[in-house]
C-alpha cells in the first residue's frame, strides 16, 4: 500500500498531467475529456472524491501489474487519458462529480449574433457532458447573455478574490475569470481583512440558492480552459438585469459583483495607519 507521501507525490503528478494534456494550452487535438474540477482534488474527507480517485488508480495499478507508484510507469498519454476517463466515470457514479444541468434563457438571445451564441452554448454543454434543461425549474444553472461588466476583465489588471487566510500573512487567492486550478497561495503578504472582504457577512455566493444564474461566458471560458469555471465570477444580478429588461429594448445583463467592487492585490495589502489616513483624506 502506498504511503501518504507516495499518494501526495502521485497526486501532484496527476494534476500536472491534467494541466499539460487537458488544460488550456494542451496540444491538439482538442481534449475529449474535461479536466476534473479542482475541488475534487482537494476533497480529503473519508469516502470523498480523492478516495474514489485513488481506488481507480490502485485498481489500475494492480490489474496492469505496475510495480512503481509513479505516473510515468502507468503508460503513455493515451493510457493515462483512459485512466482519467475511468476516474471521471467512477466519480459520477458515486455522486462525487455532479455535472451541471443548464437552462439557457433563449428569449434573451434575441439577435442574430446572440442566436449563434445560443447554438454554440448548447454544443459546449454537450461536449463537456453537461445537461440541457427544458426549464429553469429543472436546472441548477441558468444561463444569460454575456455582460458588459465582464469586458473590464480583458484589460491588463489582475483582479483577485481572497479565498482563505492562514496565519497572519498567508492567503489563498483566486484570479477572476480563471479556473480554480489556477488558485495560488501567496506567502508573506499581510492584508486588510475588511478590504479583502473576509469580514463581509454578505459575501455568500448564489444567495443561498441551489441555482446559479450566470452569464454565457461561464460556459465559453469552461470550453477555453477545458475545466468547469468558478460560478461566482460570472454570477448575474438578477434584480438589476430584470429591471433593465423590463424597461424595453435588449436585455442589459449586470453582474452581482461589478467592476467597481473588484480588487487587486495592491488594493487589499495592509497599509500603515498613517498612509491609510492620508488615502482616506484624499477620497
Amino acid at each position: 500500500m502506498p504511503s501518504n507521501k507516495n499518494l501526495s507525490q502521485f497526486l501532484q503528478q496527476f494534476v500536472q498531467f491534467q494541466e499539460d494534456n487537458l488544460g488550456k494550452n494542451a496540444p491538439n487535438p482538442t481534449p475529449t475529456i474535461t479536466r476534473l474540477p479542482f475541488e475534487i482534488l482537494t476533497d480529503f474527507m473519508p469516502g470523498g472524491a480523492l478516495c474514489h480517485l485513488f481506488s481507480v488508480i490502485l485498481k489500475y495499478k494492480h490489474e496492469n501489474k505496475i510495480s512503481k507508484f509513479d505516473i510515468q510507469s502507468f503508460g503513455k498519454k493515451n493510457e493515462l487519458l483512459e485512466l482519467c476517463s475511468q476516474i471521471e466515470t467512477c466519480l459520477i457514479e458515486n455522486q462525487r462529480l455532479v455535472l451541471p444541468k443548464c437552462y439557457i434563457k433563449q428569449d434573451l438571445f434575441n439577435t442574430p449574433e446572440l442566436q449563434a451564441l445560443y447554438a454554440r452554448l448548447i454544443e459546449i454543454l454537450k461536449k463537456h457532458k453537461g445537461q440541457l434543461a427544458d426549464s429553469a425549474q429543472e436546472a441548477d444553472h441558468v444561463i444569460y447573455p454575456p455582460s458588459a461588466d465582464e469586458t473590464a476583465a480583458s484589460n491588463a489588471v489582475e483582479w483577485i478574490r481572497v479565498i482563505k487566510k492562514r496565519g497572519k500573512d498567508n492567503i489563498l487567492v483566486h484570479r477572476l475569470f480563471t479556473p480554480d486550478s489556477h488558485d495560488q497561495w501567496l506567502n508573506n503578504i499581510e492584508i486588510d481583512d475588511d478590504a479583502a472582504g473576509l469580514n463581509d457577512s454578505n459575501n455568500s455566493s448564489s444567495g443561498g440558492s441551489d441555482v446559479w444564474e450566470v452569464t454565457a461566458n461561464w460556459l465559453l471560458d469552461t470550453d477555453q480552459y477545458n475545466e468547469w469555471m468558478n460560478q461566482e465570477d460570472y454570477e448575474v444580478d438578477v434584480e438589476l438585469t430584470t429591471s433593465a429588461a423590463s424597461s424595453g429594448g435588449n436585455c442589459v445583463v449586470r453582474l452581482k459583483k461589478p467592476p467597481k467592487q473588484r480588487k487587486t492585490l495592491e488594493d487589499i495589502i495592509k497599509k500603515p495607519a498613517k498612509q491609510q489616513q492620508q488615502q482616506q483624506q484624499h477620497q
